[in-house]
């Protein structure tokens, strides 16, 4: 892994746009699949409840999402000057005391959500009639969203260590194995949406433990080590967008057109994640 790693003082721009562009395209669009798969699937197996049950969880998966966005694409700028000065230690922790944070921040309310899936089901927009539904997909998804934001933030690490192939391969892995699991696990076993779950959880945490042990073993700078005290200038602002958009879509299409309207808001949303994948990649790179 460290002998293929990509030397980012010695080659020019577009040299480093054009290794760095299509790993880090494919890898966001296999970020994105991983829902879109799960609708497919579901709606296939179980059918237009399962796909509005799958779709009232989705929002808790783009807030953790962008919390790793947020947090990796601030530690990865951070740890990116300190390593053109020469502060190689800097950057290390800088990288370590955001996988702590990150880590901390998915724990508590993945805890909370698991001893409360009802209220968290009802609080996320969900009919009665879906809440079992709901609860159960809750139930078996959430264990997956520490590994989740795992991923997220070491895909900007593992880039700014040198390896974006290595990176894309973190989402690759997540998204091929969530096909595999979400076909056995929702139609020879007919497991239906608690299948889906449990596919997606298995993927995601594969993916996630690939991103850690490259981090914590064959990493060539950015390997992770016992942090420092915590700096607050190490974080970005929290957007406010992630926070006001939770549940909000599914809130209002459940109280203006019961389950049908969360049906059509679910198409569009794993739409705009493909969408999101792809000008994300172009303006990530061209800053």
């Amino acid at each position: 892994m460290k002998r293929d790693a990509i030397d980012l003082s010695t080659l020019n721009v577009f040299t480093l746009f054009r290794k760095y562009f299509v790993p880090t395209l494919l890898g966001m669009l296999s970020m994105s699949a991983v829902t879109a798969i799960d609708g497919i699937f579901v709606g296939h197996g179980v059918g237009s409840d399962g796909i509005a049950a799958v779709n009232i969880c989705v929002p808790l998966l783009m807030l953790f999402t962008g919390i790793g966005l947020m947090v990796g694409a601030g530690c990865s700028v951070v740890a990116s000057i300190q390593l053109s000065r020469g502060k190689s230690k800097s950057a290390r922790l800088n990288v370590t005391q955001a996988l702590l944070f990150v880590t901390i921040v998915a724990l508590i309310p993945s805890a909370l959500m698991m001893a409360f899936p009802a209220e968290t089901a009802r609080m996320l927009g969900s009919s009665e009639h879906l809440l079992p539904m709901v609860a159960d997909y809750l139930l078996w998804f959430v264990p997956s969203w520490v590994f989740q934001i795992w991923i997220t933030v070491s895909l900007f690490v593992i880039r700014l260590d040198g390896a974006p192939k290595l990176a894309m391969l973190c989402s690759l892995i997540t998204a091929v194995i969530n096909v595999a699991l979400d076909w056995l696990f929702i139609f020879p076993f007919g497991w239906g949406v608690m299948g889906a779950a449990f596919a997606t959880s298995i993927s995601i945490m594969a993916g996630g433990l690939v991103a850690m042990v490259y981090l914590l073993f064959y990493a060539r700078q950015m390997e992770c080590q016992e942090p420092a005290a915590f700096r607050a200038e190490y974080w970005l602002p929290v957007p406010y967008r992630f926070f006001c958009l939770i549940g909000r879509g599914n809130a209002c299409c459940a109280y203006v057109r019961r389950e049908p309207g969360i049906y059509v808001l679910s198409g569009g949303r794993w739409c705009r994640g493909i969408r999101y994948s792809v000008l994300y990649s172009f303006c990530f790179h061209g800053r």
